[in-house]
């Protein structure tokens, strides 16, 4: 979030008495105010985009306001002292993300071809060693980041190894590393020496792991597709860490013979309201030409390693000829945003774009038309944004012209922009 002044103070007189804030912190898009001096009189913190029409902000009325700002615009104090009122300075608010309505995507925007938000010079490729014996080759990766750390640590990744498309290599693998100096994210990750941390199962294969931070213990949700007499069996499996290094035993969470024999893929799970929601997508993408996205299938659980049950199925309200195949899921000031791969059908059958989607209701969801990335073929991408509003994606390529350290193109790639950069960008949608 670009604001002016991070730390800045309030100043309101009354009754001859200076009040001034403290312990100013910006988050993202909200921003946390600790005033402090005078402690008498009724307390209101106001809004305005224009300083003529002045907006109570509703429940402020402590001498701490934490409060989540959606646009631009200013703010002030103003406290109520028997029959006096009393006003502080404003302070200009920008950078806030900018809020793109729903009605953005109910327009013809999903016609032309459009120009990618990021090109190949903009890839930096990631140094993931596969653990002894594979061969180099990465993919489907889930990046979690800790602002403060954990385990000493601000980064942790899984990722499954995947040569030449043989998934007896297709396991779990767990490395760590840390911003740079710069603050800048990490491209070289350190293995953990137990990878991978699930080895494959007889008769089947592991894929698709998303990685979750719960009560300071690292939780890692994959795939286990088990053939029994030709007819495969999904199931959600999770193993869980106290420090990244050593893991737990296999635990099934959810078995897709619940979805009528359609194997839900790509899980990923996120904590609302204190219950563990996993999305699945259900897709045809890869396996055809030309692909098509069904849905999303839903379970939950008010434990993480709970019995899940199926809630509900959802998808997309406006997503055009893009067909989603592997998804990531990142919850960003109460907004639900999802990276996804897909593939265009009106462009190259079988060739996958990486492309943003957000959702207005937390379970449907709208792509914007213009990719985030192109110009190699993609696979399952992950992110997050940080407290100063940096969009940070870890993409995975499937595509010969991306040989850097794999054998086949299979690499883990990253970029980053200003969130309200990119969003300002896509909304261009040229």
């Amino acid at each position: 979030m670009n604001i002016k002044s991070l730390l800045f103070f309030l100043l309101v007189y009354l009754l001859n008495t200076q009040v001034k804030s403290s312990n100013t912190d910006i988050f993202g898009d909200s921003i946390l105010i600790t005033l402090k001096g005078r402690e008498t009189g009724e307390i209101i913190w106001q809004f305005s985009n224009d300083l003529k029409s002045w907006k109570n902000i509703p429940n402020s009325g402590t001498f701490t306001l934490n409060y989540r700002f959606t646009e631009n615009g200013y703010f002030r104090c103003l406290l109520l002292n028997c029959d006096s009122t009393y006003y502080s300075d404003t302070t200009f608010i920008e950078g806030v993300p900018p809020i793109i309505d729903e009605t953005f995507f109910k327009s013809d925007i999903y016609k032309g071809k459009k120009k990618a938000v990021f090109n190949k010079k903009d890839v930096n490729f990631c140094d993931v060693k596969v653990p002894v014996s594979y061969e180099q080759s990465q993919t489907h990766p889930s990046i979690l980041y800790k602002e403060n750390g954990w385990n000493g640590y601000d980064h942790w990744l899984v990722t499954t190894p995947y040569p030449n498309a043989n998934y007896d290599f297709e396991n779990p693998s767990i490395y760590y590393s840390n911003s740079l100096a710069n603050g800048l994210p990490p491209t070289v990750f350190n293995s953990i020496e137990s990878n991978p941390i699930q080895g494959k199962p007889q008769n089947g294969f592991n894929s698709d792991p998303d990685l979750i931070l719960e009560n300071d213990t690292l939780y890692c949700l994959f795939r286990q597709s088990i053939s029994y007499g030709g007819i495969m069996t999904t199931y959600f499996d999770l193993k869980k860490s106290i420090d990244g290094h050593n893991w737990s035993k296999l635990q099934t969470i959810y078995t897709s013979k619940d979805i009528q024999n359609m194997p839900a893929a790509s899980p990923a799970i996120i904590k609302e309201n204190g219950i563990f929601r996993i999305f699945g997508s259900i897709s045809t993408t890869w396996n055809t030409p030309r692909g098509e996205f069904q849905n999303f299938y839903i379970v939950e659980s008010s434990k993480i390693d709970g019995e899940y049950k199926f809630i509900e199925k959802s998808g997309f309200k406006n997503k055009g000829n893009i067909e989603l195949w592997h998804f990531d899921i990142f919850d960003y000031s109460g907004t639900l945003y999802m990276v996804l791969c897909g593939v265009d059908n009106d462009g190259i059958p079988g060739y996958m774009n990486t492309y943003l989607a957000v959702s207005y209701d937390r379970k449907n969801f709208n792509i914007f038309p213009k990719p985030l990335f192109s110009d190699f073929c993609t696979y399952r991408p992950t992110f997050y944004i940080n407290k100063k509003n940096k969009f940070v994606l870890y993409l995975s390529t499937v595509d010969s012209d991306a040989k850097y350290f794999s054998i086949d193109g299979r690499e883990i790639g990253l970029l980053s922009k200003d969130f309200s950069d990119l969003l300002n960008l896509l909304r261009e949608n040229k």
